[in-house]
């Protein structure tokens, strides 16, 4: 009896319970309940047929990326020195002499150009002499032994012409001593031959001792002439110590410094500039004392040298900060597109001062995007701070606006992506809202909610959107979250959602094939799988020292790397890392203006096609930039490597607790680098492995 007693209260209570917290309970159909059962959604089949993913062969533990070891450095110089002048005087020019009669050759006219120029020299008596030169610069080459300055030599030119006169004067006195021999030397041959039936004894030894006395005369002439030559010979030594030459015995050295100008008096042995070599530099780092056991002394390490490089082109249209660049598929001629808070998009074909055409929105454009390589038709989205959408056909001979979607989102527009066929695309938001579209339709065909079997949409702004092939929606947004979504015919299956990320680079790249993502951690960039979400490999600049902001993309095929956060709105393009090859700065996109950078894209075809192999990128300024893609041979060839450690200091800076070392690096003069590859004081990595 107590036993049905007790299930009857238990029974009571757990109704009760019902009844209390409104559970709602298994096959409840009524209408007034307040919490039904939602049936679980079926989201159907893959919104597209799954591309599989690329095939990677297995890598040996031994191919795999080490622990390396990477200091930021920078290049000094080895080799250097102060050039002064031997003779005191006043400069006559900094520069090099040109030959003696270069201008009967070519003319006074092009010695009246920069950098040719002259100098006359006043020697008196209505007599000057023009010094012919090219001038040399801050920065210039010179080549071992060259004329670099040369200080006013009137005073020793006066002289010389006085020693070049002697010079005439006892070659001509030698010339008639020398006749006069000769003929001393006849008129005794016809007195010997006269004695002594027609001249006297006497006579003879008279023309005897004419002959030996013009004998010695002539003789006296020539130790004249050589005297005179000699004097001559050291008024041009004197001379040519008026001359400033490079004393580096090195093929190559370049002026650093000047420290006086023409014009300027110097004194015996002031320094006129001072000259580097460039055949050989030094990249020298500081080391953390913890490391030291793991740099032996003429061990081999690779040097990774920072290069800038300027843009291609400058796109000048726009009024307001650029908000998205993209670059069309065509490899013959690529479009470039740019958006813009100005309410405008612009097309611009590559070189063009005015853009092609320029579509105006009713509101301020916040994000864009292109169909890619495998799409039939060339579209563009853009999506506006109003929430609307607009589709654009760039096949149509007008470049026709083909749909106007006013109501896309309840806020802004900020992240666009074209699947990649072209066929569908998403959109998101600013309020978290993720979309999904069929382009050929223009139509809505559900949205990231629980009716689409999406219980926990993201709750911040979506910051990046990219469709892979494998039928993957990859999302980044505000709550510092990324996620990989499963597409599918009437909702989106959630497979992989990474927090913690720092937030610092919103626009988040995904590579092409579907293989990669990147999450931003701190200063460091993951690249996880898109598949599984695992860890492949990281990016991180040499000592932390630059951050990662604003974005971080993927070349086409995902070799290379664009990403923000250096000074000036500079960005850094790098080689990817992957699982056998660390990832390594390649160059520095330096724009002129400096202004801070929001966008940048690389062409579809960058690095499969010479022909529209760029990257474009835009600012806050309104400027959109069309930077160069390095070769894949410039990529490989950009470390240095098997390079030797020839200096470790013998003590550590107690206050800093770390020890320098030095590496010297050939720097060899080529035709694509004339002054070296390296330049000093710019930064460098050495890689120790």
């Amino acid at each position: 009896m107590r036993f049905f007693a007790s299930l009857i209260v238990g029974a009571g209570l757990f109704v009760g319970a019902i009844w209390y917290f409104n559970i709602p309970t298994a096959g409840t159909d009524d209408p007034t309940n307040p919490n039904p059962v939602v049936p679980p959604v079926d989201p159907g089949g893959p919104l597209f047929p799954p591309a599989e993913l690329p095939k990677v062969a297995a890598i040996p533990p031994a191919n795999r990326v080490t622990n390396p070891l990477a200091f930021l450095g920078h290049m000094a110089v080895i080799d250097k020195i102060e050039l002064g002048t031997e003779v005191p005087g006043q400069l006559l020019f900094i520069g090099e002499e040109l030959a003696e009669g270069a201008a009967q050759v070519a003319g006074v006219a092009p010695f009246l150009v920069e950098p040719m120029s002259y100098r006359e020299i006043d020697l008196g008596k209505n007599r000057k002499h023009t010094k012919f030169f090219r001038r040399l610069y801050q920065g210039n080459i010179v080549q071992d032994n060259q004329m670099v300055a040369m200080v006013n030599p009137t005073r020793v030119m006066g002289e010389l012409y006085q020693k070049q006169a002697k010079v005439v004067v006892s070659e001509k006195e030698l010339k008639a001593a020398k006749a006069l021999a000769i003929e001393g030397e006849r008129r005794y041959a016809r007195a010997l031959s006269l004695y002594p039936k027609a001249i006297s004894l006497e006579d003879l030894g008279i023309a005897e001792v004419t002959k030996e006395k013009q004998q010695a005369e002539w003789e006296t002439r020539i130790v004249g002439v050589e005297l005179a030559r000699i004097d001559e010979a050291q008024v041009h030594l004197f001379l040519k110590q008026h001359e400033v030459r490079n004393a580096l015995q090195f093929k190559s050295s370049t002026i650093n410094a000047i420290y006086r100008n023409a014009g300027e008096p110097v004194k015996e042995h002031e320094p006129v500039m001072q000259l580097f070599s460039l055949d050989r530099l030094m990249a020298e780092a500081l080391v953390d004392v913890q490391y030291m056991h793991r740099i032996k002394g003429d061990m081999r390490v690779t040097i990774e040298p920072s290069q800038e490089t300027g843009e291609i082109w400058k796109f000048p249209n726009h009024v307001a900060p650029i908000t998205a660049v993209a670059v069309t598929k065509d490899a013959n001629e690529p479009l470039i597109i740019s958006a813009s808070e100005d309410k405008t998009v612009c097309v611009w074909q590559r070189f063009a001062r005015q853009p092609l055409q320029e579509f105006v929105h009713p509101a301020p454009v916040r994000a864009l995007a292109v169909t890619g390589r495998g799409a039939a038709r060339n579209l563009i989205l853009s999506g506006c701070s109003d929430g609307s959408i607009r589709l654009y056909d760039l096949d149509a001979p007008e470049k026709k606006l083909v749909k106007d979607l006013k109501d896309a989102h309840r806020e802004a527009i900020t992240a666009l992506a074209f699947s990649p066929d072209g066929k569908f695309f998403a959109s998101g938001a600013a309020d978290g809202s993720i979309r999904i579209w069929d382009a050929e339709a223009s139509k809505n065909l559900y949205e990231f909610d629980s009716a689409a079997g999406v219980d926990n949409p993201h709750q911040g702004m979506i910051t990046a959107l990219a469709i892979t092939p494998q039928a993957r929606l990859v999302s980044a947004a505000r709550d510092n979250s990324l996620r990989v979504w499963a597409l599918k015919e009437k909702g989106a299956v959630l497979e992989i959602e990474r927090s913690g990320r720092s937030g610092n680079v919103p626009q988040l790249g995904v590579s092409q094939d579907g293989r990669w993502m990147l999450f931003d951690h701190g200063k460091i960039l993951q690249i996880r799988a898109v598949d599984d979400g695992k860890l492949v490999t990281t990016l991180q600049n040499p000592g932390g020292a630059i951050p990662f902001e604003t974005l971080a993309v993927f070349s086409p095929d995902a070799s290379l790397m664009l990403t923000a956060g250096a000074a000036q709105g500079r960005l850094q393009m790098w080689r990817a890392p992957n699982e056998t090859e660390r990832g390594y700065e390649i160059r520095q996109l330096v724009p002129p203006e400096g202004a801070a950078v929001t966008c940048a894209a690389f062409s579809p075809w960058a690095g499969l096609s010479p022909d529209a192999s760029f990257a474009v990128s835009g600012t806050k300024e309104g400027l959109v930039y069309m930077w160069p893609v390095p070769t894949k041979e410039e990529v490989h060839n950009h470390p240095i490597r098997d390079v030797r450690v020839k200096v470790i200091q013998a003590g550590q800076d107690p206050s800093t607790r770390q020890v320098r070392i030095g590496v010297e690096v050939p720097n060899p003069v080529t035709a694509m680098y004339p002054k070296g590859r390296l330049i000093p004081g710019r930064p460098v990595t050495i890689v120790i492995e």
